[in-house]
């Protein structure tokens, strides 16, 4: 009886101090990530340009981390001018280009209205995301995003198909006017809202 509580004890004591190196090795890593999960800064380079196909040059704003990495790449194509606030996005780890479409603000060439057939946005677009997952610090994974005339981009550039391109958040303020309308046709179609 007297050496079972010695085994015993020994063994308590090896618990004791394995839940005690347990313990110190937890809350120093918990050091360690806290220390690592600081907030991600936000890097910008400006007017950056992109050769398309035909030698057009778009320019865009690149936003990255200002640390680690890789990151995958989100790229916004946009008429309304390349600036805004993405910041969120840089800091929940992803690489942002805002591009500056044809014939718009920064970029060169004419700009070529949504109602023209003949358009460049398909093939500016292929290689805006082509060119976006070979940035320094790239996953070489590729998502588009926004709304209106933005989506209106990338479903232009979607046929193409480019093998970088993983995922789109297009979102057309057209197609979402027209869903509206087939809830109360008479008031819907005679004012265009909803």
């Amino acid at each position: 009886m007297v050496r079972y509580e010695g085994v015993y004890n020994m063994e308590n004591r090896s618990n004791t101090y394995l839940i005690t190196a347990i313990v110190v090795l937890t809350s120093f890593c918990s050091i360690l990530v806290r220390a690592e999960a600081k907030e991600l800064g936000v890097k910008i380079e400006r007017n950056v340009p992109a050769p398309m196909r035909d030698g057009t040059i778009l320019r865009a704003d690149v936003h990255r981390p200002d640390r680690g990495g890789p990151y995958p790449v989100l790229v916004k194509r946009t008429p309304y001018g390349k600036g805004g606030n993405v910041d969120r996005f840089v800091k929940a780890g992803y690489i942002v280009v805002s591009q500056d479409v044809r014939g718009r603000y920064a970029s060169e060439g004419e700009w070529e209205s949504l109602y023209r057939f003949q358009r460049h946005d398909a093939e500016d677009g292929y290689d805006t995301v082509e060119r976006a997952a070979k940035l320094p610090g790239s996953t070489g994974k590729v998502g588009t995003f926004r709304a209106s005339y933005n989506a209106f981009v990338q479903w232009r550039l979607a046929p193409l198909n480019p093998p970088s391109l993983i995922s789109m958040s297009a979102y057309m303020g057209e197609a979402y006017r027209w869903r509206r309308t087939q809830r109360n046709p008479p008031w819907n179609l005679a004012t265009g809202v909803g």
